[in-house]
This record gives C-alpha cells, sequence and structure tokens, in this order.
C-alpha cells in the first residue's frame, strides 16, 4: 500500500462519516462544525491535513470515532 492509496482512503473516510452524519455537503457541515466550507473541502480533498484537533472535532459533529476518519 503506498503513501497515495492511505491518503485516498482517508480522504474516503472522511466523506463518507459526514454523509453518514446526515450533511449531503461540506456547507451543511461547515455550519455546525464552525470550519469554513472551504476548509472542510479541503480536508476531504487532501489539500489540507486533517489534524488531532480537526478529527476530534469532527467525530464530534459527526458522531463517530476518530478512528471513523482516519486510518492508524
Amino acid at each position: 500500500m503506498t503513501i497515495d492509496d492511505i491518503e485516498n482512503k482517508e480522504r474516503q473516510k472522511l466523506i463518507a462519516a459526514r454523509l453518514k452524519a446526515g450533511f449531503e455537503t461540506v456547507h451543511e457541515a461547515a455550519e455546525v462544525t464552525g470550519y469554513s466550507a472551504k476548509y472542510l473541502r479541503g480536508m476531504e480533498r487532501g489539500k489540507f491535513p486533517l489534524t488531532p484537533k480537526s478529527a476530534g472535532r469532527l467525530a464530534v459533529v459527526y458522531g463517530c470515532g476518530i478512528s471513523d476518519l482516519i486510518d492508524h
């Protein structure tokens, strides 16, 4: 497995968690998370890193565990 494979899998997990939480768009999620839609979209596309702080915040809002957002 390459670094790109891992990054793609993490991006897919982030999008899947958002959708499972009922946020169809990043704009909907942005209203609740306090992050901008641009920042959330950037994380989902791999342009911005998913930091421990942002992963924790998203996990709370999305109603999932941090492990649902990132691979170890």
